[in-house]
């Protein structure tokens, strides 16, 4: 009868695991330039680069590059970009991500998985939620899941 329940714990574990893919991702801003609006506004460039790691093993490259606008305050008023992940075995994930308002600096979102391929192709169509921090140097940690 424990062997029957522990096999249980395991196996509902291992669901629970495969529910909700885990990243972090550690990068560097490459290029980033800004247009001050008539507003006070700001209008964003970026590329972005850095490695993800996952709870499933896979160790990649990612890349960012898009299009952000703050309001006069610094806060995060709009983004347009796009995010990929890579693995050198030829599997891949692109999103297309979207922030909360926030300040630029630190926030939260989401983006929806349109590609995936290889070892990441049962991410396609789920939604990953992140978190984002950036450094004083204008390094930045990123950490989410995906359901």
């Amino acid at each position: 009868m424990k062997l029957i329940i522990l096999f249980i714990i395991i196996l509902s574990n291992s669901i629970s695991s495969k529910e909700n893919y885990k990243f972090t991702i550690m990068g560097n801003t490459l290029k980033n330039s800004s247009i001050e609006l008539p507003d006070k506004s700001i209008f964003n460039m970026f590329d972005s680069k850095g490695a993800f790691t996952d709870n499933q093993g896979n160790i990649g490259d990612f890349f960012g590059q898009g299009v952000r606008k703050t309001n006069n305050k610094g806060i995060l008023i709009d983004v347009n970009a796009i995010v990929i992940f890579k693995i050198d075995n030829k599997s891949s994930m692109w999103g297309f991500p979207t922030r909360v308002e926030s300040d630029l600096e630190v926030g939260a979102g989401y983006f929806d998985v349109f590609s995936a391929s290889g070892n990441l192709k049962e991410l396609l169509g789920k939604r990953c939620q992140y978190g984002l921090t950036v450094t004083r140097e204008k390094s930045f940690v990123m950490q989410g899941f995906c359901k």
